[in-house]
Protein backbone atom coordinates (compact mmCIF):
# COMPACT_ATOMS: atom_id res chain seq x y z
CA UNK A 1 0.00 0.00 0.00
CA UNK A 2 1.38 3.42 -0.97
CA UNK A 3 2.15 5.90 1.78
CA UNK A 4 0.66 9.40 2.05
CA UNK A 5 2.67 12.33 0.73
CA UNK A 6 2.61 16.06 1.25
CA UNK A 7 2.65 18.28 4.33
CA UNK A 8 1.93 16.68 7.68
CA UNK A 9 -1.48 17.59 9.10
CA UNK A 10 -1.85 19.12 12.57
CA UNK A 11 -3.31 15.85 13.85
CA UNK A 12 -0.33 13.89 12.47
CA UNK A 13 2.12 16.34 14.06
CA UNK A 14 0.42 16.03 17.43
CA UNK A 15 0.42 12.23 17.15
CA UNK A 16 4.16 12.24 16.38
CA UNK A 17 4.94 14.40 19.42
CA UNK A 18 2.70 12.32 21.68
CA UNK A 19 4.25 9.04 20.50
CA UNK A 20 7.93 9.95 20.22
CA UNK A 21 8.81 8.70 23.72
CA UNK A 22 7.36 5.20 23.35
CA UNK A 23 7.40 4.44 19.60
CA UNK A 24 10.25 4.37 17.08
CA UNK A 25 10.25 6.61 14.02
CA UNK A 26 9.35 3.58 11.88
CA UNK A 27 6.44 2.64 14.13
CA UNK A 28 5.09 6.20 14.13
CA UNK A 29 5.36 6.33 10.34
CA UNK A 30 3.48 3.04 10.10
CA UNK A 31 0.69 4.35 12.33
CA UNK A 32 0.07 7.48 10.24
CA UNK A 33 0.74 5.77 6.87
CA UNK A 34 3.83 7.86 6.09
CA UNK A 35 7.42 7.10 5.21
CA UNK A 36 10.02 7.50 7.95
CA UNK A 37 11.71 10.56 6.42
CA UNK A 38 9.00 13.22 7.08
CA UNK A 39 8.52 11.89 10.61
CA UNK A 40 12.25 12.05 11.37
CA UNK A 41 12.51 15.52 9.79
CA UNK A 42 9.59 16.83 11.82
CA UNK A 43 11.10 15.53 15.07
CA UNK A 44 14.44 17.18 14.24
CA UNK A 45 12.75 20.51 13.47
CA UNK A 46 10.45 20.45 16.49
CA UNK A 47 12.64 18.87 19.13
CA UNK A 48 11.63 21.49 21.70
CA UNK A 49 7.88 21.06 20.88
CA UNK A 50 7.47 24.85 21.03
CA UNK A 51 5.80 25.37 17.65
CA UNK A 52 2.55 23.53 18.45
CA UNK A 53 -0.10 24.41 21.01
CA UNK A 54 -0.06 21.99 23.90
CA UNK A 55 -3.13 19.78 23.98
CA UNK A 56 -3.84 18.31 27.40
CA UNK A 57 -6.04 15.24 27.15
CA UNK A 58 -6.48 11.77 28.54
CA UNK A 59 -3.84 10.34 26.20
CA UNK A 60 -1.05 12.34 27.89
CA UNK A 61 -1.90 10.73 31.22
CA UNK A 62 -2.05 7.31 29.57
CA UNK A 63 1.35 7.83 27.97
CA UNK A 64 2.84 8.83 31.31
CA UNK A 65 1.43 5.66 32.90
CA UNK A 66 2.76 3.54 30.03
CA UNK A 67 6.19 5.02 30.61
CA UNK A 68 5.89 4.30 34.33
CA UNK A 69 4.95 0.67 33.61
CA UNK A 70 8.12 0.22 31.57
CA UNK A 71 10.13 1.20 34.68
CA UNK A 72 8.56 -1.48 36.91
CA UNK A 73 10.76 -4.45 37.96
CA UNK A 74 8.49 -7.04 36.34
CA UNK A 75 8.22 -5.34 32.94
CA UNK A 76 11.04 -7.27 31.25
CA UNK A 77 9.52 -10.59 32.31
CA UNK A 78 6.08 -9.53 31.11
CA UNK A 79 7.49 -8.70 27.67
CA UNK A 80 8.88 -12.23 27.36
CA UNK A 81 5.61 -13.91 28.29
CA UNK A 82 3.15 -12.39 25.81
CA UNK A 83 2.71 -11.78 22.11
CA UNK A 84 2.52 -8.22 20.81
CA UNK A 85 -1.29 -8.17 20.90
CA UNK A 86 -1.35 -9.71 24.38
CA UNK A 87 1.26 -7.24 25.60
CA UNK A 88 -0.84 -4.32 24.38
CA UNK A 89 -3.86 -5.81 26.18
CA UNK A 90 -1.77 -6.03 29.35
CA UNK A 91 -0.54 -2.44 29.04
CA UNK A 92 -4.01 -1.01 28.44
CA UNK A 93 -5.44 -2.99 31.35
CA UNK A 94 -2.61 -1.91 33.68
CA UNK A 95 -3.10 1.74 32.71
CA UNK A 96 -6.84 1.54 33.42
CA UNK A 97 -6.22 -0.08 36.81
CA UNK A 98 -3.75 2.64 37.81
CA UNK A 99 -6.19 5.36 36.72
CA UNK A 100 -8.95 3.72 38.72
CA UNK A 101 -6.71 3.51 41.79
CA UNK A 102 -5.34 7.03 41.10
CA UNK A 103 -1.83 5.53 41.20
CA UNK A 104 -2.27 4.92 44.91
CA UNK A 105 -1.22 1.27 45.19
CA UNK A 106 1.01 -0.82 47.41
CA UNK A 107 3.57 -3.15 45.83
CA UNK A 108 1.47 -6.17 46.81
CA UNK A 109 -1.60 -4.64 45.14
CA UNK A 110 0.39 -3.93 42.00
CA UNK A 111 1.51 -7.57 41.83
CA UNK A 112 -2.10 -8.68 42.20
CA UNK A 113 -3.07 -6.43 39.30
CA UNK A 114 -0.26 -7.99 37.25
CA UNK A 115 -1.49 -11.47 38.12
CA UNK A 116 -5.09 -10.54 37.31
CA UNK A 117 -4.11 -9.32 33.85
CA UNK A 118 -1.99 -12.42 33.28
CA UNK A 119 -4.96 -14.64 34.08
CA UNK A 120 -7.14 -12.54 31.77
CA UNK A 121 -4.71 -13.10 28.90
CA UNK A 122 -4.54 -16.85 29.57
CA UNK A 123 -8.36 -16.91 29.59
CA UNK A 124 -8.37 -15.14 26.24
CA UNK A 125 -6.01 -17.77 24.87
CA UNK A 126 -8.23 -20.56 26.16
CA UNK A 127 -11.32 -18.97 24.65
CA UNK A 128 -9.58 -18.66 21.27
CA UNK A 129 -8.53 -22.32 21.33
CA UNK A 130 -11.98 -23.35 22.53
CA UNK A 131 -13.53 -21.52 19.59
CA UNK A 132 -11.15 -23.32 17.21
CA UNK A 133 -12.18 -26.66 18.70
CA UNK A 134 -15.87 -25.81 18.29
CA UNK A 135 -15.28 -24.91 14.64
CA UNK A 136 -13.40 -28.18 14.07
CA UNK A 137 -16.17 -30.19 15.71
CA UNK A 138 -18.71 -28.61 13.39
CA UNK A 139 -16.55 -29.26 10.33
CA UNK A 140 -15.76 -32.90 11.20
CA UNK A 141 -19.34 -33.62 12.29
CA UNK A 142 -20.62 -32.50 8.90
CA UNK A 143 -18.02 -34.65 7.19
CA UNK A 144 -18.88 -37.73 9.28
CA UNK A 145 -22.61 -37.23 8.69
CA UNK A 146 -22.07 -37.15 4.93
CA UNK A 147 -19.98 -40.30 5.06
CA UNK A 148 -22.62 -42.24 6.99
CA UNK A 149 -25.18 -41.27 4.37
CA UNK A 150 -23.16 -43.27 1.81
CA UNK A 151 -23.29 -47.04 1.41
CA UNK A 152 -20.80 -48.80 3.71
CA UNK A 153 -18.55 -49.85 0.82
CA UNK A 154 -18.25 -46.26 -0.43
CA UNK A 155 -17.36 -44.65 2.85
CA UNK A 156 -14.00 -42.94 3.36
CA UNK A 157 -11.42 -45.31 4.94
CA UNK A 158 -10.45 -42.39 7.20
CA UNK A 159 -13.90 -42.33 8.80
CA UNK A 160 -12.70 -43.90 12.05
CA UNK A 161 -9.90 -41.33 12.20
CA UNK A 162 -12.44 -38.53 11.78
CA UNK A 163 -14.47 -39.88 14.66
CA UNK A 164 -11.35 -40.03 16.84
CA UNK A 165 -10.59 -36.44 15.93
CA UNK A 166 -14.15 -35.52 16.83
CA UNK A 167 -13.74 -37.06 20.28
CA UNK A 168 -10.37 -35.31 20.70
CA UNK A 169 -11.85 -31.86 20.09
CA UNK A 170 -14.79 -32.54 22.38
CA UNK A 171 -12.38 -33.47 25.17
CA UNK A 172 -10.35 -30.35 24.39
CA UNK A 173 -13.42 -28.16 24.84
CA UNK A 174 -14.02 -29.72 28.24
CA UNK A 175 -10.39 -29.11 29.22
CA UNK A 176 -10.56 -25.47 28.14
CA UNK A 177 -13.82 -25.03 30.04
CA UNK A 178 -12.25 -26.46 33.21
CA UNK A 179 -9.25 -24.16 32.82
CA UNK A 180 -11.50 -21.13 32.37
CA UNK A 181 -13.45 -22.04 35.50
CA UNK A 182 -10.24 -22.25 37.55
CA UNK A 183 -8.94 -18.95 36.18
CA UNK A 184 -12.23 -17.21 36.91
CA UNK A 185 -12.05 -18.47 40.51
CA UNK A 186 -8.49 -17.13 40.85
CA UNK A 187 -9.49 -13.76 39.43
CA UNK A 188 -12.41 -13.68 41.86
CA UNK A 189 -9.96 -14.24 44.74
CA UNK A 190 -7.75 -11.39 43.50
CA UNK A 191 -10.78 -9.09 43.24
CA UNK A 192 -11.74 -9.96 46.81
CA UNK A 193 -8.21 -9.31 48.10
CA UNK A 194 -7.96 -5.98 46.31
CA UNK A 195 -11.37 -4.92 47.53
CA UNK A 196 -10.42 -5.84 51.10
CA UNK A 197 -7.14 -3.93 50.85
CA UNK A 198 -8.83 -0.82 49.48
CA UNK A 199 -11.58 -1.03 52.10
CA UNK A 200 -8.96 -1.31 54.85
CA UNK A 201 -7.21 1.78 53.55
CA UNK A 202 -10.49 3.70 53.45
CA UNK A 203 -11.19 2.63 57.04
CA UNK A 204 -7.78 3.88 58.12
CA UNK A 205 -8.44 7.20 56.42
CA UNK A 206 -11.72 7.54 58.29
CA UNK A 207 -10.03 6.67 61.57
CA UNK A 208 -7.41 9.30 60.85
CA UNK A 209 -10.13 11.92 60.64
CA UNK A 210 -11.53 10.96 64.04
CA UNK A 211 -8.58 10.33 66.35
CA UNK A 212 -4.98 11.49 66.70
CA UNK A 213 -3.73 7.88 66.94
CA UNK A 214 -5.61 7.07 63.74
CA UNK A 215 -3.94 10.04 62.03
CA UNK A 216 -0.48 8.84 63.10
CA UNK A 217 -1.19 5.34 61.76
CA UNK A 218 -2.51 6.80 58.52
CA UNK A 219 0.62 8.89 58.03
CA UNK A 220 2.73 5.72 58.15
CA UNK A 221 1.78 5.39 54.48
CA UNK A 222 4.36 7.29 52.46
CA UNK A 223 1.96 8.33 49.68
CA UNK A 224 -0.55 9.77 52.16
CA UNK A 225 2.17 11.46 54.16
CA UNK A 226 3.52 13.10 51.03
CA UNK A 227 0.02 14.17 49.94
CA UNK A 228 -0.76 15.74 53.32
CA UNK A 229 2.66 17.42 53.31
CA UNK A 230 1.87 19.08 49.99
CA UNK A 231 -1.54 20.17 51.27
CA UNK A 232 0.01 21.68 54.38
CA UNK A 233 2.64 23.55 52.37
CA UNK A 234 0.04 24.92 49.93
CA UNK A 235 -2.09 26.06 52.87
CA UNK A 236 0.93 27.78 54.43
CA UNK A 237 1.79 29.64 51.23
CA UNK A 238 -1.86 30.67 50.76
CA UNK A 239 -2.06 31.94 54.35
CA UNK A 240 1.07 34.07 53.90
CA UNK A 241 -0.30 35.59 50.71
CA UNK A 242 -3.67 36.32 52.34
CA UNK A 243 -1.95 37.83 55.38
CA UNK A 244 0.13 40.14 53.18
CA UNK A 245 -2.88 41.13 51.06
CA UNK A 246 -5.16 41.99 53.98
CA UNK A 247 -2.50 43.89 55.94
CA UNK A 248 -2.07 46.50 53.18
CA UNK A 249 -3.67 49.95 53.45
CA UNK A 250 -7.34 49.86 52.45
CA UNK A 251 -9.76 52.59 51.41
CA UNK A 252 -12.96 52.15 53.40
CA UNK A 253 -16.51 53.11 52.38
CA UNK A 254 -16.21 56.51 54.14
CA UNK A 255 -13.25 57.37 51.94
CA UNK A 256 -10.65 57.06 54.69
CA UNK A 257 -7.41 55.19 54.03
CA UNK A 258 -6.25 53.00 56.89
CA UNK A 259 -4.49 49.76 57.61
CA UNK A 260 -6.61 46.82 58.89
CA UNK A 261 -5.27 45.55 62.21
CA UNK A 262 -4.79 41.76 62.05
CA UNK A 263 -2.10 41.28 64.73
CA UNK A 264 1.12 42.87 65.94
CA UNK A 265 3.09 41.33 63.06
CA UNK A 266 1.03 43.08 60.38
CA UNK A 267 1.29 46.63 61.76
CA UNK A 268 3.16 48.84 59.31
CA UNK A 269 5.17 51.18 61.50
CA UNK A 270 6.01 54.75 60.71
CA UNK A 271 9.77 55.14 60.45
CA UNK A 272 9.42 58.78 61.69
CA UNK A 273 8.16 57.53 65.03
CA UNK A 274 11.38 55.72 65.79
Amino acid sequence: MSRKRGKLSTEEERFILASKDHLTVEQIAEQINRTSEPVARFLREHANMSSLPQVVDESSNDNELRKHLRSRPYWNEVKKQFSDDELEYFVKGWVEFMKQFQRDTYWSEELEVKQWLTFEIIMNRSNIERKKSIDEIERISNLVTKEYQKPAEERDPQLQFYEEQLMFYKNAIQAYTNELTKLQAQIKDIKRDLKAARADRTRRLEEGKQTFIGLVKMLDEESLRESHGWDAEIMSVAAKKAKFKHSEYHEFLDGKLAQPFLNHETVIGDESDE
